[in-house]
């Protein structure tokens, strides 16, 4: 069993797009940001597929709550959260 503890880091962009996404209130944008941090913190791999072509390669991507994509990488125990996707915007946002 994988027991190890990640910590998890949102990049300032993942959080002002996260921030941004349109048709949330507060408490949901605060529900998926928090509910983000817990799921990624012991395994971020295990329900995450990494992508294996174009611009995102090498990246992880995981369904988060309310139809929310994140996009991340792991560094030894630490997950830095890439980007944000919402299931209608047809645009990933990365770190620049």
């Amino acid at each position: 069993m994988n027991n190890k503890l990640y910590r998890v880091v949102w990049t300032p962009r993942a959080l002002d797009e996260l921030a941004r996404m349109y048709g949330y209130p507060p408490n949901i944008k605060e529900s998926i940001y928090r509910d983000s941090l817990r799921r990624l913190s012991f395994w971020p791999t295990v329900p995450a597929k990494q992508i294996p072509y174009g611009e995102l390669m090498g990246l992880w991507v995981r369904q988060g709550k309310y139809d929310v994509t994140l996009i991340f990488e792991v560094e030894h125990t630490t997950v830095w959260v890439m980007g944000v996707k919402h299931k209608r915007q047809d645009k990933y946002w990365l770190n620049e």
